[in-house]
């Protein structure tokens, strides 16, 4: 999950530094930027709450809060693939046009190169061109389609996780918001049993005690 954390912020610096070397300051470009900074916001609150709530599972052994995690492992697959398409939609014809070194170092290129494709403000074309060869190599190489592959799938697909996290998720404080509210009684022994469950998947403190 650090990973993945890590992995948005670099999208986001990525997709900020393009919008700065062609001067996109449209509406709509500063709302995907938003959109994934979200993201990496996200996933950084969600391992800090997780390491924050972490417990003593039992014998010496610490655990996160798995619900935090839960959540995120359900939602990058979903997240991954959009940024991607953010980063696409950001660099549009720029993520083909941009020079290659053997170009920039073409003795003829490089006078029109720096005249034609220079960056906004003070980025030069040199600045330009490896801002837009990183996001081609990250959004639409051959080991870019691999890796959305790998983020997609490679935690179960984000439907499955989904599922997972509603059937094993605690849902006594959801419950009892409704049932206050319609004046129904809580049903003995449920809330306590799952909010004991701190962390997805594992045996509840029933079955393992903790210290």
């Amino acid at each position: 999950m650090i990973r993945a954390q890590t992995k948005l912020e670099f999208s986001y610096g990525l997709a900020s530094r393009m919008a700065e070397a062609i001067n996109d300051v449209s509406p709509a470009t500063r709302q995907m930027l938003g959109e994934i900074w979200t993201y990496a916001e996200f996933a950084r609150a969600a391992i800090h709450s997780a390491e924050i709530e972490a417990f003593e599972y039992g014998n010496g052994v610490w655990f996160p809060n798995g619900g935090p995690l839960a959540a995120l492992r359900a939602a990058l697959p979903t997240w991954f693939p959009r940024v991607g398409e953010i980063i696409t939609l950001i660099g549009s014809h720029n993520l083909l046009a941009a020079p290659t070194e053997a170009q920039l170092n073409d003795p003829k290129l490089r006078p029109l190169i720096d005249r034609y494709l220079r960056g906004a403000g003070e980025t030069n074309s040199e600045q330009r061109a490896r801002i837009f060869r990183l996001a081609w190599d990250f959004v639409g190489s051959a080991l870019a389609s691999r890796n959305e592959l790998y983020e997609r799938f490679y935690l179960a697909s984000g439907a499955r996780n989904y599922q997972l996290a509603h059937a094993l998720a605690p849902k006594d404080r959801a419950r009892r918001l409704v049932d206050e509210l319609i004046g129904l009684k809580a049903r003995d022994g449920r809330g306590q049993a799952e909010s004991d469950k701190k962390i997805i998947g594992l045996p509840t403190s029933a079955e393992f005690p903790r210290r």
